[in-house]
């Protein structure tokens, strides 16, 4: 993770990339790039643009593309790491699969909440949790949840360990609906 702020901005790019196997067989190949901007109107109102673009062989997805925008509004805040807010937006789903299951192109809508909070004075705890699903078929939803602890290094590096979960209401054809991803890496702030 990379991220700035200013003083009504806040940009962030992330990436990531796991391939794993357990008795010759592959159990994780996975690749993931995104960007985040947020515009603060108000100290506590926003609004956002996302994009991300991932790939999945072992849940037969080549190709995953994921555009929202929306607005967001933080509900408490003592700091800029101790927060919660909530968003709510529209956006544009693509995915791509390798095997028989259908290209999908949907409208979507997405509702999320963040929270963010200090353990011990200085490690960094964030908790997220999304829903993403088209406008025309709600039961084929997307629900995410991230659970982050960064400890400091010093000013601008941190070290952090996550535990992602995915559920997909609509999976690729006999692929299970829950992904579950943890790692560990290394977070700058320029």
């Amino acid at each position: 993770l990379i991220h700035r702020d200013w003083k009504n901005d806040h940009v962030e790019f992330r990436g990531f990339a796991t391939y794993g196997t357990s008795e010759g067989e592959v159990n994780r190949d996975s690749q993931l790039l995104g960007g985040l901007w947020r515009h603060f109107y108000q100290p506590e109102f926003y609004s956002y643009a996302s994009l991300e673009m991932s790939r999945d062989e072992v849940q037969d997805r080549s190709f995953r593309g994921l555009f929202n925008v929306g607005a967001g509004y933080i509900l408490w805040q003592e700091s800029d790491l101790e927060l919660f807010s909530i968003e709510g937006g529209l956006g544009y789903r693509v995915e791509v699969y390798s095997g028989v299951t259908a290209t999908r192109h949907d409208a979507t809508a997405r509702l999320a909440a963040l929270y963010k909070d200090l353990l011990f004075e200085d490690v960094q705890f964030t908790q997220s949790a999304e829903i993403i699903f088209p406008v025309t078929d709600v039961n084929s939803f997307i629900a995410r949840s991230e659970s982050l602890l960064a400890i400091p290094l010093n000013e601008a590096w941190a070290f952090r360990f996550g535990l992602r979960l995915e559920w997909n209401n609509d999976p690729a054809a006999g692929r299970d609906e829950l992904d579950v991803l943890a790692t560990t890496g290394l977070e700058y702030k320029f």
